[in-house]
């Protein structure tokens, strides 16, 4: 949501993030640089576990439009009685436009950041499936609080179950461990259907660690090849709505 965007220096990006549990640090590589990337970190998507993405909007997109992202992730290893996830996320300009029970995020990139909220919930794969399929109606995947979440910041007029499912988005995960880091990275290529693929890396740290985990994670992944954008987040966030084919 272009209007949610603040310009913001260091210190004011530090002075949000201070009494967080977790910052993550992330890393974007789109498709052109995708496969060097890959094999400039030395990993092999063979061994990835796998995930289903899918979002969930009206025909004009009025959610994505409006700064609200309603997915649901379908965790292809755990089989139909698996645990997926399903996650409703509203970016805002302030931490005060956040419901409090929410889990704040500061998503940062160069110049400033946008704040976000997010309620989630563990839905079993069946379900998805089943609201994918047309089966059951979508608010079966969320919570009553991701319901009221919905029905408090969804635009007016937009209805829980008239959104459409959108997707799916096959995402491919992967864990790295580099010794210059000391750290865990996580690796997440994203399968887009009209869109470019896109390689996230990232990394979780203590937010007084931030600063200096930045650099050296930055200098990690140069030192590989890989140019650096992106920042720093919190929690996870789910990437922006592409376009779609539509199911159902």
């Amino acid at each position: 949501m272009a209007g949610a965007y603040r310009h913001a220096g260091l210190g004011e990006l530090s002075g949000l993030v201070k009494g967080m549990d977790s910052v993550e640090l992330r890393l974007a590589v789109c498709e052109g640089r995708r496969e060097p990337a890959i094999s400039m970190l030395d990993v092999d998507p063979l061994d990835a576990g796998i995930r289903q993405v899918y979002f969930f909007d009206t025909s004009e997109m009025s959610l994505e439009r409006h700064g609200m992202t309603v997915c649901a992730r379908e965790d292809r290893d755990g089989g139909s009685d698996g645990d997926g996830d399903s996650i409703m996320k509203l970016t805002a300009a302030s931490p005060g436009e956040m419901p409090a029970d929410a889990d704040f995020g500061v998503e940062a990139m160069p110049g400033g950041y946008v704040c976000s909220g997010a309620i989630r919930s563990r839905p079993r794969n069946a379900r998805i499936k089943a609201v994918v399929r047309g089966d059951e109606p979508v608010h079966s995947l969320f919570t009553w609080r991701q319901r009221e979440f919905f029905a408090a910041h969804a635009p007016e007029g937009v209805a829980l179950d008239r959104l459409s499912a959108l997707g799916p988005v096959p995402v491919l995960e992967l864990g790295l461990r580099p010794a210059e880091l000391a750290r865990s990275l996580a690796l997440e290529l994203w399968n887009y259907p009209e869109d470019p693929r896109l390689l996230e890396v990232s990394t979780r740290v203590a937010p007084e660690e931030m600063v200096a985990a930045t650099a050296r994670t930055s200098a990690f992944l140069r030192g590989k090849g890989l140019s650096v954008e992106g920042g720093a987040e919190i929690p996870q966030a789910v990437p922006a709505v592409p376009p779609f084919t539509r199911l159902g």
